[in-house]
């Protein structure tokens, strides 16, 4: 529409100067044939300059009267795109051709934007997932954070206390080895109060029982210390056994130990006095003497006779006695059960000697009533006559 408008316009600016110049071109040339040839050209020169002045005017008024009669309507249809001519059955056949291809390649679009959407779903949810695991791990791990600061934290205090523990022990032991190295001296000391004291306990057993000695020889029955070996009958036995019961009475406990200067030590005076009754009994030569505990069950001492008789060391007598009895143990057994209803009991054994033999030894026994060795049983083992 726009290009008919142009040439519409064309149209008439060159109809308005064919009309306005032709005629003023021809009367020139008219008049040029009755004048002059000088005065003709400057005729037609003026003519033609007078034609042009008026056609540039009059084109210049039709241009600004066309400007203003536009409107905003005659604007918008002057710059309205042309419409085309209407398309030939080839061309329209070529143009579904290409809107079917443009519609298959906007559904495989479709498909892969639907595609991409699932995958964009997908990932978003893995996202948040992830993100929900990297908050809770990260929640853990602050906490585990703090737990290991906690624990730190008291395993710093508990290091700080067992510093201030091992000081103060150390401390103590430094305490204790100086206590240690003062009891160390007054052990020393001790030590020697003891054997003092101990020699001085045999030295009292030994004049004792020479007393008993001197006070006994006017008696029919006296116990000697001779190196004959001496053969009793049942009588003389019972006789050295009441003899041997009454020097275990006469045996006091040691008070030694109850001094303020023993107070503070645990010191069992039982074993002293054990020992002084052994060496009551170890120089009698006449016959075997045994000391027998009925509460712990087992011989505890015998005198140095069991070497002539039986070939065996005291030591040895005393670790294996039962086991040195060949006959007579249930007379054994018997007997210390009957000591706790009287007082003596009477039984005969056989003992394997260190030559193998078999030597039958007649065997009193006394348990001791009072004193400190109360519950302690003797045994005289001797051969008969």
């Amino acid at each position: 529409m726009y290009q008919d408008r142009e040439k519409l316009r064309q149209s008439i600016i060159v109809t308005i100067l064919a009309t306005y110049l032709v005629p003023i071109l021809a009367l020139t040339f008219f008049s040029i044939s009755y004048m002059k040839i000088s005065d003709g050209w400057l005729v037609f020169s003026v003519s033609l300059l007078i034609a042009i002045i008026g056609s540039i005017f009059m084109i210049l008024n039709f241009l600004w009267w066309e400007s203003l009669k536009q409107t905003p309507m005659t604007s918008l249809i002057a710059s309205a795109p042309e419409t085309p001519a209407p398309p030939q059955k080839q061309e329209l056949h070529h143009l579904q051709m290409a809107i079917k291809k443009a519609h298959g390649r906007e559904e495989q679009l479709v498909l892969k934007i639907d595609a991409a959407k699932q995958k964009w779903h997908a990932k978003k949810t893995e996202f948040e997932q992830l993100e929900l695991q990297y908050n809770k791990i990260q929640s853990e791990h602050m906490s585990l954070l703090n737990h290991s600061q906690e624990q730190l934290r008291k395993k710093d205090l508990l290091l700080a206390e067992y510093a201030q523990t091992v000081n103060d022990l150390r401390s103590t032991m430094e305490k204790k080895q100086d206590q240690i190295e003062k009891l160390q001296d007054s052990i020393s000391d001790l030590s020697y109060d003891l054997d003092t004291l101990l020699k001085l306990s045999e030295f009292e057993s030994v004049e004792d029982a020479q007393q008993e000695q001197t006070e006994t020889d006017k008696t029919p029955y006296v116990l000697e210390s001779s190196s004959a070996l001496k053969q009793y009958d049942t009588q003389e036995a019972l006789m050295q056994l009441k003899k041997c019961v009454n020097m275990a009475q006469k045996l006091t406990s040691n008070q030694f130990a109850s001094s303020s200067r023993f107070r503070d030590l645990s010191i069992d005076n039982s074993a002293l006095d054990q020992r002084r009754l052994f060496e009551s009994f170890r120089s009698e030569t006449s016959c075997i003497i045994i000391i027998y505990s009925m509460k712990e069950g087992e011989v505890l001492f015998a005198n140095d006779m069991t070497k002539p008789i039986l070939g065996w060391s005291p030591e040895k007598f005393v670790q294996d006695f039962i086991r040195l009895m060949q006959n007579g143990q249930d007379e054994w057994k018997s007997a210390l059960s009957a000591l706790s209803q009287q007082s003596e009991a009477h039984l005969k054994i056989a003992m394997r000697s260190h030559s193998e033999d078999v030597v039958s030894l007649e065997c009193c026994l006394g348990l001791i009533p009072t004193g400190a060795f109360k519950n302690f049983a003797v045994g005289v083992l001797y051969e008969t006559i």
